[in-house]
């Protein structure tokens, strides 16, 4: 498989930054001397994901990332990253010999939490959204 890589821009070099940071923190590495400023106030950066972290990368027909998780025994295990069209988060999901586990993160398309819920062997044990908490 070819080296993947992407472009992050933002208009707001903090929020660049931010998002570098996120990806950083589940495998993508920033490709140094990559940043640069734009006409118009827009701010990037190149980073590359670092495919040894991960044995399942779903690309979209442009070669764009969607899904990277890994895969044990045929069932997926620790954490899932699903990016929406433009390449942001859009949730992060953790599972354990296949059951959903751990914290389910959705976010909205602005990079904001939309909702948060906590599995335990696949059982749904927690839901919030809007600083509401319902528990099961």
């Amino acid at each position: 498989m070819k080296k993947i890589f992407k472009t992050i821009l933002n208009l707001n070099i903090l929020d660049l930054d931010l998002i570098v940071k996120k990806h950083v923190n589940i495998g993508w590495k920033k490709i140094e001397n990559s940043y640069s400023y734009l006409w118009g106030n827009i701010h990037s950066t190149i980073i590359e994901l670092d495919k040894n972290q991960y044995n399942y990368i779903r690309l979209d027909k442009y070669g764009n990332v969607k899904i990277i998780g890994n895969i044990k025994n045929n069932k997926k295990v620790k954490n899932w990253y699903y990016f929406d069209k433009k390449g942001n988060f859009s949730k992060k999901t953790g599972y354990k010999k296949g059951l959903k586990n751990g914290k389910w993160i959705f976010y909205k398309s602005c990079g904001t939490i939309e909702k948060i819920e906590i599995y335990e062997n696949d059982e749904l044990k927690k839901y919030i959204k809007d600083n509401e908490v319902i528990n099961f």
